[in-house]
């Protein structure tokens, strides 16, 4: 044999055995049944059975019903007084029941895609001309007065933020944006990326994002029929369970993440909300089967709560706090899961800076067994649900993870393009880091 095909031959062994190996690393996860179940989770939640978990098909109410009939699979204990699985209590929702349509010119946008209500926006059916303000009408004096000293009504204003760099302008568009004092019949922001939120109020006027191209100062008008319906009074329901600890039964680790989404446009354009947060809410529902499960039996007691209203600003957690059913001095430790689809990058952990005995125990853990490629340290944030216990002095870690995907708040955060790089590997840290918080006294 000459040595060139020694050679190849020897490199065809390596490649084969490199295959075989992440077959069988593949094939090994694949078969871990706290993967699976979490999997199977988050391909359920993010479902169109669940309609976005929003308050349109009251996809939010049927997705808490799954996770009370999870936790009932389980034997997971009911909270007292009245035993019951839900912990509800009352929101006020802008809703758009029809999918909004936008012509611009003689080019349809589609929702969703090239452009999204403002979650305040009030409705609207109208065919307006434009008015632009952008940094080309901000740099000249006399266009910046003929702006400002007009009324719009009848007109849509399209504002452009991209190059304006004065602080002051910045402020003034800001103004405008959220409080529209030119008049004008619908406002048009236009931005590189399209994001929805939830919102508890509605604006006086319309309001739209749409993706920069799709109008240009070359653009006449724009014809759009958006109705909108707010309700002030809508019951919603965090959902909660717990297991009785073998020791102390009345303290509590607390496990917590968010179930709700965005819901709908209409019955047709969908906000799956697979990463944000069906992939948080699957890693409550594994931790609390491996909790419940006879073999891991915790010493202290240990809480599952899922929260609703996140989206709309924490209104579940703050709810919580302010009548809760596990005292809050009786929490040892709280842990909130969102977003946790990713991991290529590690993870985040948000109040590491607060508490850093429990961060280095974390960061020891990850260390010894090498699970992630780091875990990021972060001071105090108002951006989930750990906030309202942080505030109310429960001792409290938000994690997240990091890399992969970047669709949020959008219609691409789906089921099937979540990649779950390193979600069996955060289980395991999870696990770990209940230990050791379970081996140690209350302070």
């Amino acid at each position: 044999m000459d040595y060139s095909a020694a050679k190849i031959s020897h490199g065809m062994k390596k490649w084969i055995f490199s295959i075989l190996w992440v077959g069988l690393a593949l094939s090994s996860r694949a078969q871990s049944p706290w993967f699976t179940y979490a999997k199977s989770q988050v391909d359920t939640l993010a479902s169109g059975f669940f309609y976005g978990r929003g308050h349109i098909e009251q996809g939010e109410k049927k997705a808490a019903y799954h996770i009370a009939t999870e936790f009932q699979k389980m034997g997971l204990a009911q909270f007292a007084p009245a035993p019951s699985f839900y912990h509800t209590f009352k929101v006020s929702a802008n809703l758009f029941p029809e999918v909004p349509v936008c012509i611009a010119d003689a080019t349809p946008l589609i929702s969703g895609v090239h452009f999204i209500p403002d979650a305040a926006s009030g409705p609207i059916r109208k065919t307006l001309p434009l008015v632009f303000l952008d940094s080309l009408t901000l740099s000249d004096p006399k266009n910046y007065s003929r702006m400002m000293g007009k009324s719009w009504v009848g007109k849509a204003l399209v504002v452009d933020k991209k190059g304006v760099t004065d602080e002051g302008l910045k402020k003034m568009i800001q103004n405008i944006l959220q409080f529209n004092p030119l008049k004008a019949d619908l406002i048009i922001e236009l931005q590189d990326k399209l994001t929805f939120s939830a919102s508890t109020q509605a604006k006086g006027f319309a309001h739209v994002h749409v993706l920069r191209g799709m109008i240009s100062r070359t653009t006449q008008q724009v014809k759009i029929n958006m109705p909108t319906s707010f309700i002030p009074e809508i019951q919603s329901s965090n959902v909660t369970g717990y297991v009785w600890g073998k020791e102390v039964t009345d303290t509590f680790i607390v496990f917590t993440a968010h179930y709700d989404h965005l819901g709908m446009l209409g019955r047709h354009v969908i906000f799956p909300g697979a990463n944000d947060n069906a992939s948080g809410t699957a890693m409550l529902l594994t931790l609390a089967k491996y909790f419940s499960h006879p073999d891991h039996r915790p010493r202290y007691s240990v809480a599952f709560i899922a929260f609703a209203g996140e989206e709309a600003g924490l209104l579940g957690s703050q709810h919580y706090v302010r009548k809760p059913i596990i005292p809050l001095k009786k929490i040892k430790f709280l842990v909130n899961l969102d977003m946790l689809g990713t991991g290529e990058e590690g993870i985040t952990v948000v109040n590491a800076t607060e508490h850093r005995k429990e961060f280095e125990q974390l960061q020891s853990l990850n260390a010894a067994n090498q699970w992630l490629s780091q875990i990021k340290p972060r001071g105090k944030a108002a951006n989930s649900d750990h906030y309202p216990f942080s505030e109310a002095g429960v001792k409290a870690f938000f994690i997240y993870t990091m890399g992969g995907t970047k669709a949020y708040h959008d219609i691409y955060d789906r089921p099937e393009t979540l990649p779950l790089t390193k979600f069996e590997e955060v289980f395991q840290l999870l696990t770990a880091f209940h230990a050791t918080l379970d081996r140690r006294p209350n302070p």
